[in-house]
């Protein structure tokens, strides 16, 4: 029993070798690649302010890379203080007589948060798609790719919908200089959501969603 135990487990050793071993090739092609990234994000990491001319001066060698993982963040927090959040409010039309509604991306009461995050990319993608449509010539025809496909969805969740009004506008960041007068002042912080911290509703449009 022994014997056969132990040529069960040179049997069972040789199998794993052979299924674990690559051609020398791809061991040096895996480890170039991994390498490379390593160094990558290292120089990412090195280049985010307050960093030194060389530093980003590395980091940009790797620009295209950063693009094509999506891995063009801050690794230092928010420091500059960040952009305005792009807030966009789909304006729910009903076929049936029933006022229109109102749906607020992102939504801050969605729970686990990281769904608030994915709402968050939903909004930049919107954002940027605008900015977008506003560098084309007078006259030339705007082709949206989010907007539709998000006017869908709002669609699919409202059922009975026939139209989807967006529109975007920023949440600007409040001066922390009032934040701390209003605090010492009242006792409380400032309400947020004033409208005195919202940019002026900019229009991306209307679009038909498959409401049922």
């Amino acid at each position: 029993m022994g014997r056969n135990h132990s040529r069960a487990s040179e049997m069972t050793s040789d199998s794993a070798s052979t299924e674990s071993n690559l051609p020398l090739w791809a061991t040096r092609l895996i480890s170039l690649g991994l390498l490379f990234h390593l160094t990558a994000i290292v120089a990412g990491v090195l280049a985010a302010p307050p960093a030194s001319d060389l530093q980003r001066g590395v980091a940009d060698l790797f620009a295209p890379y950063y693009g094509w993982i999506d891995q063009g963040y801050s690794y230092r927090y928010y420091s500059p203080a960040p952009p305005p959040t792009p807030v966009i409010k789909a304006i729910v039309h009903y076929a049936d007589g029933r006022s229109d509604e109102t749906v607020r991306i992102p939504d801050r009461n969605l729970k686990p948060r990281l769904r608030y995050q994915r709402q968050l990319a939903i909004t930049n993608a919107l954002a940027s798609e605008l900015g977008s449509a506003r560098h084309q010539e007078d006259g030339e025809p705007v082709t949206w790719a989010w907007a539709p496909a998000f006017a869908r969805h709002i669609g699919r969740s409202h059922p009975g919908a026939v139209s989807v009004t967006l529109t975007l506008e920023q949440h600007l960041i409040p001066d922390p200089d009032l934040i701390a007068e209003e605090i010492a002042r009242t006792g409380r912080s400032i309400d947020l959501d004033d409208p005195r911290f919202y940019t002026v509703p900019q229009r991306i449009g209307d679009f038909p969603c498959e409401g049922s």
